[in-house]
């Protein structure tokens, strides 16, 4: 017996890999020699290193990927030591060889979610129902899998609570009544579109900007705010603004858009007789047609109005009455001929509220609806039953039932 055959000997080995390698993917194969030709048997292995990812095939020497790279998120060098044996002799072991794998840590997620406009200008009424989808937004990604499938949110620092997207479709719906008068204007919101790439720190999202652009519509009835009594003297003379109904509308906040007009209470025929007050249709001074001399001791009654000039029409009234005083009555309540003026209208403070309603039986009314066209003169029952029905309709059809009966009155 001669001395024994030399162990085999391992080869050093550099390999590479990527985040983006599948499990089980062959990076190559470990190579041995052995002086011992006529028994070839190799066992090959991994007896330590700086990683677990790899594994080796023990009779074919084939380094193989055995768990995902996907987590590494830079570079790395893998350090490996590997033997091999020839048969089942311990003897015939070689000696220990470095295996180095270069791991390359790729994006495994490069695109990210891109919509098709960077902003979305959208307009809605500030009557759109609850529930409503104002716009759908919709971004894509060329992605597969996972890393392609995205879902939409909004951007969590968004205050406003209006408004909701659907995470699959996209689409942006209203959730809370909108209201313009409350200052809800324009309503900026930011969609998020985000993949579904795992692990969750690989996703990748963008954003974009909806825009609500929040249109006024009528909803709100005007308010009217006018004195209830008021005393005249019978030398007022005509052409003089005796008091002002003043009106405001949050749909019109810059005071446009509302229409005064006086209606005449009282109970006598329809016959045609002069105006004796007249409202400004746009600013609602109330002045004097004619001079008083002529009513000395008549009570007045009239029902002022305002209306909106825009659909569905909504209006509000109050009513005015109007005592002309005899000359030999001298009272502090009493607005003298001097105390008005046909230039600007004057505030008058009348007398207190009565505990009880005050009937209307003036036996002479007369006024200009001005707003509304010619002179007319009405009876008083047909006017009590007008109101009732405008009360209980403070709308366009009340409105419209109001303007067809004062049409039907109308004289020359």
């Amino acid at each position: 017996g001669g001395a024994p055959p030399p162990p085999p000997v391992l080869s050093a080995a550099i390999f590479t890999a990527s985040t983006n390698d599948t499990m089980g993917r062959v990076l190559g194969t470990l190579s041995a020699t052995d002086a011992d030709v006529t028994f070839r048997n190799f066992s090959f292995s991994i007896i330590r290193g700086n990683c677990s990812y790899f594994s080796v095939g023990s009779s074919t020497g084939d380094v193989i990927l055995s768990q995902s790279l996907r987590n590494l998120t830079r570079h790395t060098v893998c350090a490996l030591t590997g033997q091999v044996r020839n048969g089942e002799d311990t003897a015939s072991q070689s000696q220990p060889a470095v295996i180095l794998i270069l791991i390359e840590a790729l994006d495994p997620n490069p695109n990210a979610p891109r919509f098709p406009e960077s902003i979305y200008n959208v307009s809605t009424p500030e009557s759109t129902s609850v529930n409503t989808t104002i716009v759908q937004v919709s971004a894509t990604d060329p992605d597969s899998g996972e890393n392609g499938e995205i879902r939409y949110s909004l951007l969590q620092n968004s205050s406003d609570t209006h408004f909701e997207v659907d995470p699959v479709s996209g689409a942006v719906e209203l959730v809370q009544q909108l209201d313009f008068e409350a200052g809800y204007v324009v309503i900026s919101l930011v969609i998020v579109a985000q993949d579904q790439a795992q692990p969750v720190f690989w996703r990748k999202s963008t954003e974009t900007q909806v825009i609500v652009h929040v249109t006024n519509v009528n909803d709100n009835r005007p308010e009217l705010s006018l004195v209830r009594f008021l005393d005249l003297l019978a030398t007022t003379p005509a052409n003089v603004t005796i008091t002002t109904a003043n009106a405001s509308d949050a749909d019109f906040p810059d005071g446009g858009g509302l229409e005064f007009s006086l209606l005449p209470v009282g109970q006598y025929s329809l016959t045609l007789m002069p105006a004796v007050f007249a409202i400004d249709s746009e600013n609602g001074e109330i002045r004097t047609l004619v001079d008083l001399s002529a009513y000395e001791s008549r009570n007045i009654s009239l029902i002022v109005f305002v209306n909106e000039t825009d659909y569905p029409h909504r209006f509000d009234f109050k009513y005015l009455d109007i005592v002309i005083q005899p000359l030999a009555v001298a009272s502090s309540s009493i607005i003298s001929t001097s105390s008005l003026t046909s230039a600007s209208a004057t505030t008058i403070l009348a007398p207190p509220e009565p505990t009880q309603a005050v009937p209307l039986t003036s036996d002479v009314i007369l006024a200009e609806p001005s707003s509304l066209g010619a002179r007319m003169v009405v009876a008083d029952a047909d006017v009590r039953e007008l109101v009732e029905i405008i009360e209980d309709d403070a709308t366009a059809s009340g409105w419209m039932t109001m303007s067809r009966y004062l049409k039907s009155k109308r004289c020359g």
